[in-house]
């Protein structure tokens, strides 16, 4: 793991929230649109992703009102949640404090608040779990091959601002490192090149470095709640926003998922069964028909199309014919295209999907998947022949292959040769400057 920075992103903390009309005024300085603010919104803070303004912070809190407590102090609870808006106004995504989890767990070891938060780009919720003195949460970090990665944040606190290190859990690789600073400014620094680009991954740390200011409020809060319960002085009454973060899913989601599973179990499992013979609706859906009293669900009949004398086809153009002795006919050798000169100059880099490769197209791509090879890398360390015949495609030969191997290892070393030219000429610049910055004795 390289211990350069790959990545830098800053976020800064107003000491003050803004309300009302001065987000109005901000919004008017910065350009920025907050429409998607509600009245209980504050503006907390601000992104930028190296120089570049990325988005804003708001906070919201939600209380929990109860009116039967002893105790003045706490009749209402609060609990809050930090969304995280672009510079349309649109929502990129937001974290949750887990009040009802962090009741349930305190005088466990460890402090450290524990969240969950939502991305508009990613399908999963994203736990943030406590583990004695650190967080672990997991993500998927690459969307082509479905790979899980579990990472782990340690705190380190000092006098005036605390540090935070990410690590993969059981590699123990650096791979982010997020400074609270004195004055609200968080640095945070990614170390990995693959996670530097993950737009999800990099969003998730911003949503995390924006709670750090809140730490010890939402601590002394919880611990002066359970100290409250304990002394029966307390009623909690969760909302209902709170209780949807652990309420199970609907009967209509579970059918949604049974059938999802039995089509894709008929299609990988049972490929002799014809997918027009696989029913609508199946699992709980056929219970609910069984107690309506319809005890059998009837199949659709195959309707017969009246017969139509098929043309020809013709030859594509792409195709070749080979000249051939008469009276035999002539053999069409499907041979690729040409690629254009504007396409052989895109990037390419192994962790790509294999669609970016020129010449397999999306019908192709679903074809390589199924027997293992979703990226670049996997496709250009593997023997032609192997996979042509374990594609059982006529039209995919282990030469067109060779062909999309040959063309992608030229990109990608194009691709290595552009990056390290511009890294020289950036190192160039950096120790030009130096060299005339540095005073003379």
């Amino acid at each position: 793991m390289s211990e350069m920075v790959q990545r830098k992103i800053t976020v800064n903390i107003l000491d003050k929230p803004l309300t009302g009309k001065k987000i109005d005024e901000y919004a008017a300085k910065k350009k920025v649109k907050v429409s998607k603010f509600s009245d209980n919104t504050w503006l907390v803070g601000e992104i930028y992703f190296g120089k570049r303004f990325h988005g804003i912070l708001g906070l919201e809190k939600e209380t929990w009102p109860d009116y039967q407590s002893f105790h003045p102090n706490f009749d209402i609870i609060n609990r809050m949640t930090i969304k995280m808006f672009d510079k349309a106004g649109k929502i990129i995504g937001k974290i949750e404090e887990r009040l009802i989890k962090e009741l349930a767990i305190h005088g466990m070891s460890g402090k450290l608040p524990v969240f969950t938060a939502a991305l508009q780009t990613y399908p999963y919720m994203i736990d943030l779990e406590r583990e004695s003195e650190k967080l672990v949460f997991s993500m998927l970090s690459s969307k082509t091959r479905g790979m899980l990665d579990i990472f782990q944040i340690s705190k380190k606190s000092f006098a005036i601002r605390s540090n935070f290190t990410i690590k993969r859990k059981f590699w123990n690789q650096r791979i982010a490192f997020i400074d609270s600073k004195r004055g609200g400014k968080i640095e945070i620094k990614i170390y990995d090149d693959i996670l530097s680009h993950n737009e999800n991954f990099l969003n998730f740390l911003v949503l995390f470095a924006s709670t750090i200011k809140y730490h010890d409020e939402i601590g002394d809060k919880v611990h002066g709640v359970c100290k409250e319960l304990a002394d029966s002085t307390l009623i909690v009454k969760p909302t209902k926003q709170a209780l949807s973060m652990i309420k199970k899913p609907s009967k209509e989601e579970l059918t949604k998922k049974d059938e999802e599973t039995l089509l894709i179990f008929r299609e990988k499992v049972e490929p002799e069964i014809e997918r027009e013979e696989v029913l609508p609706s199946t699992g709980l859906l056929e219970a609910e028909e069984r107690k309506k009293g319809k005890k059998e669900i009837k199949k659709k009949k195959k309707v017969e199309k009246p017969y139509k004398k098929e043309k020809p086809k013709k030859i594509p153009k792409e195709a070749k014919i080979k000249k051939v002795k008469e009276g035999k006919p002539p053999k069409v050798v499907e041979v690729e295209p040409p690629p254009k000169k504007k396409d052989l100059e895109k990037p390419l880099f192994l962790e790509d999907p294999v669609t970016e490769v020129i010449g397999v197209t999306e019908d192709i791509s679903t074809l390589l998947e199924s027997v293992g090879i979703y990226i670049v890398d996997d496709l250009l360390f593997v023997d032609p022949n192997v996979i042509a015949e374990n594609l059982d495609e006529k039209s995919i030969t282990p030469a067109r292959i060779e062909q999309w191997q040959t063309i992608s290892q030229q990109r990608i070393e194009t691709t290595l040769k552009r990056e390290k030219e511009r890294r020289d000429k950036f190192l160039e610049k950096y120790e030009t400057r130096e060299r005339e910055d540095r005073p003379y004795y």
